[in-house]
């Protein structure tokens, strides 16, 4: 199974990992960011791990807690799964 990341939330981590390495140091935000992708991997070998956020008739929606800070939402079909977006949930950095 494909795991496919959609441009906002490669846009998100790369922004909240900025702003980690400003404010909490560079090691703190290669784990996180590393975090996060490790979660993404898990997903895609578990696409039906989270919990069902909204269920239609072309797909249903997702979300996973992947860090205390961070929850995934995503889709998945039979091929690939799909990062729709990220949020973070501990703080909102200005960038």
């Amino acid at each position: 199974m494909k795991l496919i990341w959609n441009s906002i939330p490669l846009r998100q981590i790369r922004n909240q990992v900025v702003w980690y390495h400003l404010h909490c140091g560079r090691d703190f935000a290669a784990t996180f960011a590393q975090n996060i992708y490790h979660t993404a991997e898990q997903l895609r070998q578990m696409p039906t791990i989270g919990t069902i956020v909204r269920e239609d008739v072309h797909r249903t929606i997702r979300r996973f807690v992947a860090h205390p800070g961070c929850i995934i939402l995503y889709a998945h079909n039979k091929t690939s799964v799909h990062i729709l977006r990220l949020f973070f949930t501990k703080m909102a950095p200005m960038l």
